[in-house]
């Protein structure tokens, strides 16, 4: 098995798929899940694909692009050709500054989220912290300027965002059960999806679920979030292997 390059990305790739990856796997759903509360932002970044294939081909790229940051390190070879592809794709987007940080945010928050709140191990801080500079490293190599350091003011960030821009739409809502539909086609064996999706519904935060006026499940969250953990070789640890090379 390939092994991450250098030892501070060794830490990471442990904490993301050692340690604790249901939470990391079902905290990214709940990130793009979450994305979708944002009227302006479904507006700028998924209108053009009118709920195609292609909107989830490009979900699948971002994961992927991901994945070789994750894998191989933000300074390694893939993960500076990664951020590079990230950074011609949004090239010609009309997002603002404070939006590319609530997004960057949103891919370490909700992992963080559920393992708050739903797993038995919980990541003590100097993991927390390594987890959030990884990502603010990834954010600042896209050229974003980002002003929050820790966890706290991380989370008083995405509030105030959310305060300020969280609204309800049709088009919100119908992007939001397509994510439900398809995202868990990206990493999970088709006999487990029915449950990976009401995982999802019964972890998610029950603000998103009002917001995007998805059903609440009738499963408990950490009931889930146990079925979730003893299942997480079939779930996760066989789709352990190295991401496939990116063509631009």
């Amino acid at each position: 098995m390939v092994r991450p390059l250098g030892e501070t990305q060794s830490d990471i790739f442990k904490l993301y798929y050692q340690r604790f990856p249901v939470a990391f796997r079902f905290g990214s759903f709940h990130a793009l899940l979450r994305a979708t509360t944002i009227k302006h932002l479904v507006n700028k970044l998924y209108s053009d694909s009118k709920f195609t294939h292609q909107t989830y081909e490009r979900l699948n790229r971002t994961r992927s692009v991901l994945r070789q940051i994750i894998w191989y390190g933000v300074d390694s070879e893939q993960g500076r050709q990664s951020i590079a592809h990230m950074n011609r794709s949004h090239q010609n987007l009309n997002v603002s500054n404070e939006d590319y940080c609530y997004i960057l945010g949103l891919f370490f928050l909700e992992p963080l989220r559920w393992n708050r709140c739903f797993d038995q191990n919980k990541m003590q801080s100097q993991a927390i912290q390594a987890i959030i500079d990884f990502w603010v490293s990834i954010g600042e190599r896209m050229h974003i300027n980002i002003a929050m350091r820790d966890y706290a003011q991380w989370q008083h960030f995405q509030q105030s965002y959310e305060n300020e821009f969280l609204c309800a739409s049709e088009y919100a809502h119908q992007l939001a059960i397509q994510t439900l539909q398809e995202t868990p086609r990206m990493s999970v064996p088709i006999g487990f999806r029915y449950w990976v999706k009401q995982a999802l519904l019964a972890t998610a935060d029950p603000i998103v679920l009002d917001c995007l006026a998805l059903p609440h499940s009738r499963f408990r969250g950490h009931w889930m979030a146990q079925l979730l953990d003893k299942g997480r070789m079939i779930t996760v640890n066989t789709r352990l292997q190295p991401p496939k090379e990116l063509h631009s």
